[in-house]
């Protein structure tokens, strides 16, 4: 379970989370297993910002306007506020910003926590 929450803790920073992950876990279940979830992380992390790329119409439409940027994880500050910003709005910039920028502080923190339990 917390190696779990431990992958889904990247929130779409693939650079990231996947090394974290591999580091953290190499000392507990041995380096195989490691780099086996740091290679999940990363896939994971990959999927779910082509999703919210792709996806972002129909995310907008069934979940509403802030899901768009909730669904981009960290990239909601960069690589995919573009695509985002037409079916959020223009006067969501600020908001996938911010948002962005405090998943990006977090990520450290939640990889390490939940990969040290």
């Amino acid at each position: 379970v917390f190696d779990c929450m431990a992958v889904g803790s990247g929130f779409a920073y693939y650079s990231l989370s996947s090394i974290l992950i591999t580091q953290f876990k190499e000392a507990s279940v041995g380096l195989q297993l490691a780099t086996e979830l740091g290679t999940i992380a990363l896939l994971a992390n990959i999927f779910r910002e082509m999703m919210a790329l792709l996806g972002a119409p129909l995310i907008r439409k069934y979940f509403g306007k802030l899901a768009p940027i909730s669904a981009a994880g960290v990239n909601s500050m960069d690589v995919l506020l573009p695509s985002i910003t037409p079916y959020s709005g223009k006067d969501m910039i600020p908001v996938a910003i911010f948002h962005g920028i405090l998943i990006d502080m977090s990520v450290p923190f939640f990889v390490s926590l939940f990969c040290s339990l």
